[in-house]
């Protein structure tokens, strides 16, 4: 990481992983920027850049538990890092 860039996590509360991530990261005195993903959704050209830095599919960054399968999504196959950002009309651009 350059220098001049930060951490930035994107966290919600009720999750025991990201609150272990911010212990983690107070307990070894690391500067970060918390963003509450569900008060301050990313926009879509945020969500790119996110993609963008990572070598996971965006499948991979979804929780796949029951009601993911109830809601029939389970059938849906894994689409390019790009288009996957415009499938959502919750995401704000």
């Amino acid at each position: 990481m350059a220098a001049d860039e930060r951490i930035v996590i994107y966290h919600t509360p009720a999750c025991s992983k990201s609150r272990g991530a911010l212990e983690i990261l107070r307990e070894r005195g690391a500067e970060f920027d918390v963003v509450e993903y569900l008060k301050t959704p990313l926009a879509k050209a945020g969500l790119e850049k996110v993609l963008g830095l990572i070598e996971d599919a965006p499948a991979e960054l979804v929780r796949k538990d029951k009601d993911f399968k109830d809601l029939g999504w389970m059938r849906v196959t894994t689409p390019p890092k790009m288009r996957s950002c415009g499938y959502s009309a919750s995401i704000p651009s």
